[in-house]
C-alpha cells in the first residue's frame, strides 16, 4: 500500500469500469486537478435512466492511473447529469460527496459495517516523533488509549513495516561501513547472530519509510459517522499543528458484516480537496506536539472535542473556511470579527466584550509581546474613526475601533464603508490565534500549555510585523 500512496497534490487522470445499481457497467474516467473539484464521466450507449437528472446513493468502480496502477473505487451520494447526446450514445457528469480508493476492494456503503478506523493524517506523522530521525524511533503497539462517551474509544498507534532478520549477513541488512576490516566484520556477524537469532521469529528489521503514526477509532456506527469523526479530529490537529494544511491522507476501515470481515486501507478525496498548502508544522519548534499532553489531558481534550461538539463546530468551521480561500476577503474577517463578538458574549462581556477578549488574550503574554501588540492595532486601526465619549484609553479605545470595523466588514456593500484589508491583515492573524485559545480553552488545556502557544506564534507574527 505504502508503494501506491495517492499524491493530491498533482494533477491525475483515472479511466475504467464503474458499477451502478441494478448492475449497470458503464466506461467512465475521474479527473483530478489540484486545488479544484474534481470531476467524473461515465459514457454509456443506453440511458442509464429516463429523468435529466439522477441521484444514487453509492456507485462503485475498477479504475486505473498513468502508471496503469489498479484502486477499487467507492463513491458515496452521486449525482448524475445528462452533459451531452450525440452519435457515441450517452455522456453524463457526476458530482459527489466523498471518494474511498483501494488498492484490495471497494467499500460496500449499503452492506459494511464498520468495527473500527485508522486514520493517518498529512501532518499526524511530524506531530508525533520528528521526521529527520524516524529511523530512531521505537515502535510501540498502543500508545496511549482512552474512553469516549457512548463506548467510543480513541487509541494512538503505530504502523510499521519490517523484514525478516537473515541467519546469516545481519550485519550488511543493519549497518554499512567501509573503514571495517573483514576480520573486524567477522567478529561483529557473529556477535549479532549470538545475540539476535535466539529472536528471530519475534523480531524484524524495521523500515523507517513505512513506519506511520495513527489514530485509531472504536466503535464507529455507521458511514456518516466516519466523515463527522474525521472532521472533529482534522479541526483538533489543525488547531494543535498551526497547520492549516493539515488533511486525511488515508483510512483503514475493518468492516464487520456478519460473516464478512476485512481489514484494508482506503484513500479519502472529498468533493472539494483543498491541497496547495504544503505541510508547514515543525515539530522541532512548534509549542505542541504529542508529548506535550498526558494521557489524562489527552482524554480530557477528546471528551471536550466529542461533548461540545455544536459549540466547538461553529469555531472550526469558520477556521477551517477562511484558509480554504486563497485571499483574505472583508468576508473572512467578518467572520473573524464575528467569532470574537460571540466569545465576548458567551464569557457574558456586555458593550466590552471586545475590548476585554483583547485585553485577557493580551494579558497572559510577556509584558514586552503585549507592549507590541498593542502598538501594532494602535497603527493598523488608525484609519478607524470612533466616537471616544468616555475617553477611553488603549485596550478600551481599541475595543471600540474593532467594533466599529466590524460594522464596516458587515456592511461591505456599501462603497462609502468599504475597508481597506491591507491595513487588517496581521489584525486578522491575531484575531484567528484568539479563537484557536478561546478552543483550547473550551477543550480544557492548561492556561499555562495554551500561553506557551500564543507566545510562540504571536512573536512570529511582531517579529514579521
Amino acid at each position: 500500500m505504502n508503494n501506491h500512496e495517492i499524491d493530491f497534490l498533482k494533477n491525475k487522470t483515472y479511466i475504467g469500469v464503474f458499477y451502478l445499481p441494478d448492475d449497470k457497467e458503464v466506461m467512465g474516467q475521474l479527473i483530478y486537478q489540484k486545488n479544484n473539484n474534481f470531476e467524473l464521466k461515465l459514457f454509456s450507449d443506453y440511458p442509464l435512466d429516463k429523468e435529466k437528472e439522477t441521484i444514487i446513493p453509492f456507485i462503485y468502480g475498477k479504475i486505473h492511473d498513468e502508471q496503469y496502477d489498479t484502486y477499487f473505487l467507492s463513491l458515496k451520494y452521486c449525482q448524475l447529469f445528462i452533459n451531452s447526446l450525440g452519435s457515441f450514445g450517452y455522456k453524463y457528469q457526476v458530482f459527489f460527496d466523498v471518494a474511498l480508493f483501494s488498492r484490495h476492494r471497494t467499500f460496500d456503503f449499503s452492506k459494511d459495517s464498520i468495527k473500527s478506523i485508522s486514520l493517518f493524517y498529512s501532518n499526524w506523522n511530524e506531530f508525533c516523533y520528528p521526521q529527520g530521525f524516524k529511523s530512531h524511533a521505537p515502535y510501540i503497539n498502543k500508545m496511549l488509549s482512552f474512553r469516549i462517551k457512548s463506548g467510543l474509544k480513541i487509541t494512538f498507534n503505530q504502523n510499521i513495516s519490517s523484514y525478516y532478520l537473515p541467519n546469516t549477513g545481519i550485519f550488511d541488512s543493519i549497518f554499512c561501513s567501509s573503514k571495517l576490516s573483514n576480520k573486524e566484520k567477522s567478529i561483529i556477524e557473529k556477535q549479532l547472530e549470538q545475540t539476535l537469532i535466539p529472536y528471530k521469529n519475534k523480531i524484524g528489521i524495521k523500515i523507517p519509510d513505512k513506519h506511520d503514526w495513527l489514530i485509531n477509532i472504536k466503535t464507529v456506527k455507521n458511514i456518516e459517522d466516519l466523515y463527522s469523526i474525521i472532521y472533529d479530529i482534522k479541526s483538533l490537529l489543525t488547531c494543535l499543528t498551526h497547520d492549516f494544511s493539515t488533511n486525511i491522507d488515508k483510512i483503514r476501515i475493518i468492516s464487520n458484516n456478519g460473516e464478512e470481515k476485512y481489514d484494508t486501507s482506503f484513500f479519502m478525496l472529498k468533493r472539494i480537496h483543498i491541497s496547495e498548502r504544503r505541510q508547514t508544522y515543525d515539530y522541532q519548534r512548534a509549542p505542541f506536539k504529542l508529548s506535550t499532553f498526558t494521557q489524562n489531558e489527552w482524554a480530557t481534550i477528546f471528551e471536550n472535542l466529542f461533548n461540545n461538539k455544536k459549540k466547538l463546530n461553529k469555531f472550526f468551521f469558520i477556521l477551517l473556511q477562511n484558509h480554504a480561500e486563497k485571499v483574505i476577503t472583508e468576508f473572512s474577517l467578518t467572520n473573524y470579527l464575528t467569532c470574537i463578538d460571540a466569545i465576548g458574549n458567551s464569557k457574558k462581556y456586555g458593550k466590552t466584550k471586545y475590548e476585554l477578549v483583547l485585553s485577557n488574550f493580551a494579558s497572559e503574554l510577556n509584558k514586552d509581546n503585549k507592549n507590541k501588540l498593542l502598538n501594532l492595532f494602535r497603527k493598523e486601526l488608525k484609519f478607524i474613526k470612533v466616537q471616544n465619549k468616555q475617553h477611553k484609553k488603549a485596550w478600551g479605545l481599541i475595543g471600540l475601533k474593532i467594533s466599529e470595523l466590524r460594522a464596516l466588514t458587515i456592511h461591505f456593500n456599501d462603497k462609502k464603508t468599504e475597508t481597506d484589508l491591507s491595513k487588517c491583515i496581521e489584525i486578522y492573524r491575531v484575531l484567528e490565534l484568539i479563537i484557536i485559545d478561546h478552543v483550547f480553552e473550551c477543550l480544557q488545556i492548561t492556561k499555562e500549555k495554551r500561553t506557551k502557544y500564543k507566545e510562540y506564534y504571536v512573536s512570529q507574527l511582531l517579529r514579521e510585523y
